[in-house]
């Protein structure tokens, strides 16, 4: 058995001897079980939480420009999509004109 917990059994006896089972037992469930300076107080927590939100913003701000970088490379990559399929479309447009326009001579010079 631990040291703090064979503590915490003598305490507890003597409490019984001295006020009762029930009352010693109730007493020691608002005890904690660990030593004081083990347990947080407000402002321990204050100061993670202080410390939690700044490298939540951290992160956040890293994550911001990925996403900002990623968006910019997307938008670059549709831009340059764009102006291709508009070169191949002129150009599809031009070859069938050009066609079109071949037949319409070969069609006059036949008649």
């Amino acid at each position: 058995m631990p040291e703090a917990d064979a503590k915490r059994l003598r305490l507890l006896r003597k409490l019984e001897s001295v006020l009762g089972a029930e009352e010693a037992e109730t007493l020691m469930t608002y005890l904690p079980p660990v030593d004081w300076s083990q347990l947080a107080t407000n402002d321990h927590v204050d100061q993670r939480i202080d410390a939690l939100r700044s490298d939540l913003r951290a992160e956040l701000a890293d994550t911001r420009a990925e996403l900002r970088a990623e968006i910019t490379d997307t938008r670059s990559q549709i831009r340059l999509e764009i102006a291709r399929w508009g070169r191949l479309h002129v150009y599809t447009t031009l070859g069938a004109v050009v066609a079109t326009g071949a037949l319409a001579f070969a069609a006059a010079g036949l008649s």
